[in-house]
């Protein structure tokens, strides 16, 4: 990873904390928050490294680090082994990612399913199941409109499968360039119509 510009680590970090002032309007209406910056690094063979130094929740106090490593078999499907760690609520926990991805309509139409699924690390942490759909339409060749599925799951008493939350909403990509993504979505939670989600991600490649 010599070739990585620590100026743009530097900058990505300073970027993430203006996201989470810019966007604090938000908090009015939204009961959950979430922004963070994915640092993204390609090595040979198809391999990946994408980390989140700090990946912000409100109301929940402090933060998270995120790390993120696997392969990229083909233009549809990516397996990742994904690890976070929340010092700060002293939830740690280690899994498996798969994502899926289909284009339609000359690339215009894009299709995304992403499976994570979690075990604990840290003490009393559960199991912990995450299922996240997209479907997005570009309208222009930088920017798509389309709707997103958040959905968690993890038991709880007998029950082995509990869905705790299923957000759906609204969602926008703006590609500012081959390197550089970033995601917002808000929506609704359908198990609690009155709870909502705001999220702001942006994706960068160093």
């Amino acid at each position: 990873m010599s070739n990585i510009n620590i100026i743009k680590i530097h900058k990505v970090i300073i970027i993430n904390i203006l996201c989470i002032f810019l966007s604090a309007p938000l908090l009015v209406q939204s009961q959950t928050y979430f922004t963070t910056v994915e640092m993204r690094h390609n090595f040979p063979k198809n391999w990946q490294l994408r980390f989140r130094p700090a990946a912000f929740s409100f109301p929940n106090n402090g933060f998270r680090t995120e790390v993120i490593f696997g392969k990229v078999f083909n233009p549809h499907w990516k397996v990742f082994s994904y690890t976070q760690l929340d010092f700060f609520r002293v939830k740690h926990q280690t899994g498996l990612r798969v994502d899926y991805t289909k284009t339609f309509l000359k690339n215009k139409l894009t299709a995304q399913a992403q499976l994570r699924a979690f075990v604990g690390l840290s003490k009393g942490t559960k199991f912990e199941g995450i299922l996240i759909s997209d479907l997005h339409y570009k309208i222009v060749p930088k920017f798509a409109l389309g709707a997103r599925n958040f959905t968690l799951e993890s038991p709880e008493g007998t029950k082995s499968i509990k869905i705790k939350r299923s957000y759906l909403g609204p969602s926008a990509w703006y590609y500012h360039s081959k390197k550089n993504t970033f995601l917002t979505y808000y929506g609704p939670n359908l198990m609690k119509k009155e709870s909502f989600l705001f999220m702001f991600v942006w994706f960068v490649t160093i």
